[in-house]
């Protein structure tokens, strides 16, 4: 061996290109494999947000299926809209359904309430109180928060609004028997879900 002709300890042009073109592909892979699990993060949120107001819906949809549909007064929409917002429709309906929970039957009465209503410490959200009394029409949608129980069926819940088809058309304030069908419509952040079902 000739001195000044040792081995070089360096690496060579193409051994440092090809590394910077792994670590690259490492690197571009690791942003996709990120950007990847966020979008899946989101879709997960939106579709448990989606599927809590469906929940609620079809709640809704349960007490109306569990009152007397042979009786003309068991079912009233009162429109409900805040100047410049959402709906917030309320629905009151007779139903035998909180008798299989150790409730007293009588008028159901759904409706979206903002926090602290009626002096009360709760979130904003879709409630439920079952009231009792003998006629629909007594019912005080007013003073009836004050003196029942009330039960939050889904906190953030910021739009309840409801049509009923009744002699072939979809209207929205009405009183009387279970209509023929119920469309329902709940918004609660970006999410919204709508519920249409035909009843018995």
């Amino acid at each position: 061996m000739s001195p000044g002709r040792g081995r070089s300890t360096g690496f060579t042009l193409i051994e440092v290109l090809v590394a910077v073109a792994v670590a690259g592909v490492i690197a571009l892979s690791a942003g996709a494999l990120g950007m990847v699990v966020e979008n899946l993060s989101e879709t997960e949120q939106t579709f448990g947000d989606n599927a809590a107001l469906r929940t609620a819906l079809e709640s809704v949809v349960d007490d109306v299926r569990a009152t007397d549909h042979e009786k003309d007064e068991v079912f009233r929409v009162i429109p409900k809209t805040v100047v410049g917002g959402p709906a917030r429709d309320i629905l009151v309906v007779w139903s035998a359904l909180p008798g299989k929970y150790g409730e007293p039957t009588g008028f159901v009465v759904y409706r979206v309430l903002e926090a602290g209503n009626a002096g009360r410490e709760m979130p904003a959200g879709l409630y439920r109180q079952v009231v009792s009394g003998s006629l629909i029409s007594n019912i005080d949608i007013n003073n009836e928060i004050n003196d029942n129980p009330i039960d939050l069926v889904l906190p953030g819940v910021a739009m309840f609004d409801i049509s009923c088809y009744v002699n072939n058309e979809w209207v929205k304030d009405y009183a009387g028997a279970v209509p023929e069908a119920m469309r329902l419509s709940a918004a609660r952040g970006r999410d919204t879900a709508i519920h249409e079902t035909v009843l018995p």
